[in-house]
């Protein structure tokens, strides 16, 4: 059986997840579960969860984050439609855009659960890109408690720009104009005179960590703002 857990409201879904967990592991104390990204899923563990047994009770939980946000793995996720309904574990697909259920997975699922927060603003933080960009932490910290305090600014919003400043800091460095680089040039510009505060190690390595926040907290292992508190810390 599977449920559908839809909408960018991350807070209560994040609870709707927690509640779940607890539930089924208050029932049974050493109940698998298994959290699965879309950047680490991989057909073949369907075909493995869907028929497969706990290793200490008969029936687990399966999160799959954002899998059915991609063409690939809604693909993957169609094709097991069946299977998924018909077995005894429960999976949970989870997507911040309630378009990306189709009409198919809907009729199948158990349930579907739809999370959505009030429509706000998307405004990006380029005072806060900028400042971290210089490797100036005193500002990029003020800078992003304005932004995660602000109800106009999605906290995406302030982790999709850093992420972007990262990699047109990377462009810039490898590339010596804006048109090989494909950007526009005012923002090339100023990755230019950033690049020379961040090795491509570092580069490398922010860049996964902001990943992992994103998914991280998408999980409901922590919350983003904190999580995004504490990179900005570390510049």
């Amino acid at each position: 059986m599977y449920d559908i857990y839809c909408g960018n409201n991350v807070t209560d879904r994040r609870k709707q997840i927690k509640s779940l967990k607890k539930s089924l592991q208050a029932k049974h104390e050493s109940a698998e579960v298994f959290e699965i990204d879309a950047d680490e899923f991989e057909p073949k563990q369907l075909t493995e969860l869907t028929g497969g047994r706990g290793l200490f009770e008969e029936n687990y939980l399966v999160l799959l984050f954002h899998v059915i946000s991609y063409e690939e793995g809604k693909e993957v996720i169609e094709e097991n439609v069946t299977a998924l309904k018909e077995s005894d574990h429960l999976f949970v697909l989870i997507t911040d855009n309630c378009e990306n259920v189709s009409d198919n997975l809907q009729d199948h699922a158990r349930m579907v659960k739809e999370f959505r927060g009030k429509r706000k603003k998307k405004q990006e933080p380029w005072d806060l890109v900028d400042a971290y960009g210089r490797r100036d932490t005193r500002t990029a910290w003020i800078e992003i408690l304005k932004n995660l305090q602000d109800p106009s600014v999605l906290n995406e919003a302030a982790q999709g720009a850093l992420w972007w400043q990262l990699k047109i800091i990377w462009l810039a460095k490898h590339t010596d104009s804006a048109d090989e680089a494909d950007v526009s040039e005012y923002p090339y510009k100023k990755a230019k005179k950033f690049a020379g505060n961040f090795t491509d190690e570092e580069l490398w390595k922010k860049t996964k960590k902001l990943i992992a926040i994103y998914h991280q907290s998408h999980r409901g292992d922590y919350e983003l703002e904190d999580a995004l508190e504490q990179f900005i810390l570390e510049v």
